[in-house]
């Protein structure tokens, strides 16, 4: 079964890289008062593929550039952090292959009955892990959308 999670987490996270490499600069970067960046749902998604993935709280592997908020959709920045950052498309790629490289000693600890560590969810391992790869998929739908469709196949059919 973990050999299993790490293929179905390698073609979510390889679909959301070629959503986001083929994501146009204006798309990337447009916000209003109804939507966050694209930039932002792929970080979103991305950080919360990494620590979800993890065994534990006190496991999560941290990326070199993470973000104190970046992760947020539709909330204000953190007291005292006003950065204005951004993360372009290149970096979101480099998180993706982060998390691709972190995923397979996450799933080591993996017991399918035991309770997942987020206490916001009432979940066993096994179906949030299923629970975190939906997330992955809705985000980068939501990308799919906002690039008014998308060239990237279905990764893991065919050769």
């Amino acid at each position: 079964m973990k050999t299993e999670f790490i293929s179905q987490y390698t073609f979510a996270l390889t679909m959301l890289k070629g959503v986001v490499n083929e994501t146009d600069d204006a798309t990337w970067l447009f916000t209003d008062e109804k939507k966050v960046a694209a930039w932002q749902i792929a970080y979103h998604a991305v950080y919360y593929a990494n620590i979800y993935c993890s065994p534990t709280r006190e496991k999560v592997k941290r990326w070199e550039k993470q973000s104190k908020n970046a992760h947020s959709l539709g909330q204000a920045p953190h007291e005292g952090d006003e950065s204005g950052e951004t993360f372009t498309k290149a970096d979101i790629v480099e998180y993706i292959d982060f998390v691709l490289g972190v995923i397979p000693a996450y799933l080591e600890e993996f017991e399918p009955d035991r309770p997942c560590w987020p206490h916001w969810y009432q979940m066993n391992q096994f179906e949030f892990h299923l629970n975190n790869l939906r997330h992955i998929q809705h985000h980068t739908a939501q990308l799919i959308e906002r690039n008014g469709g998308s060239s990237v196949g279905w990764p893991g059919v065919g050769g």
